[in-house]
């Protein structure tokens, strides 16, 4: 018998979730309190996904396995408090997602700065040849992106509601020493490792794999963008992307 997957909102994070899950061989239902796009029923149709708008029916909903709650949907929203009292799992797209890909993931989260800084790591990792998606807040869903294409490498923009539902995230956290896997950067302070600004130059030293260019040859400018460049130059740097690449 088919795992039943329920979805709660059809736009384009439960759209490409849904995708990917009756891919994975789940009984399907997407399922909007609103209206959903004529662009998004067109795709759950040609895909054979039953649907519902303008209404969540506990009788269908409560019936799931799991739940995919898409990132706009709060808490405190009655048919997810239902779910919640009924003991069913609930995920968001990405964690859902995530199990059906071994692709490295460089995601991007903070108050300021997500999208520039995804773009610019997105950028380089396309210039050094890497097979690269661009998802989350930017780009196609990652759930409709695992489902349609293989890549080796995802650069996910991810707002903090993407990470509310996400256990197995959570979990890991809580294992994990912050202390020993943070690579500070700054635009005042000396650190001597990780990222810095020293006399009109972005250096960035992580020991023995370090970069440098002047500032106003970034291809962006502003204070808070010498934040974003230092990001995207780090994150670049953990995964061996060349200087020169680096540089365009």
């Amino acid at each position: 018998m088919k795992s039943k997957l329920v979805i709660l909102g059809g736009g384009e994070s439960g759209t490409g979730a849904a995708v990917l899950a009756k891919l994975k061989g789940f009984d399907v239902l997407v399922s909007d309190i609103s209206d959903i796009s004529d662009k998004y029923k067109k795709i759950l149709d040609e895909n054979n996904i039953d649907w519902e708008e303008k209404k969540h029916s506990p009788a269908l909903i409560l019936e799931a396995d799991e739940v995919i709650k898409s990132p706009g949907i709060p808490d405190s929203a009655v048919i997810v408090q239902e779910v919640m009292r009924n003991k069913i799992n609930i995920v968001s797209e990405i964690e859902f997602a995530s199990r059906y890909t071994k692709a490295k993931k460089v995601c991007i989260t903070g108050s300021n700065g997500k999208t520039t800084t995804t773009m610019l790591v997105y950028h380089i990792l396309k210039n050094a040849g890497l097979n690269v998606g661009l998802a989350g807040n930017v780009g196609q869903s990652f759930a409709m992106q695992v489902a349609k294409n293989n890549y080796d490498y995802f650069v996910i923009e991810l707002s903090s509601f993407y990470n509310q539902d996400d256990e197995a995230i959570v979990s890991k956290f809580e294992k994990i020493n912050f202390e020993a896997n943070k690579i500070p950067f700054s635009i005042y302070n000396n650190l001597g490792y990780g990222g810095e600004i020293k006399e009109n130059s972005m250096s960035v030293n992580l020991g023995t794999n370090s970069f440098e260019m002047n500032i106003y040859d970034l291809a962006i400018q502003g204070k808070h963008n010498l934040y974003n460049s230092m990001a995207a130059t780090i994150s670049a740097k953990i995964l061996d992307i060349k200087n020169p690449v680096i540089r365009e």
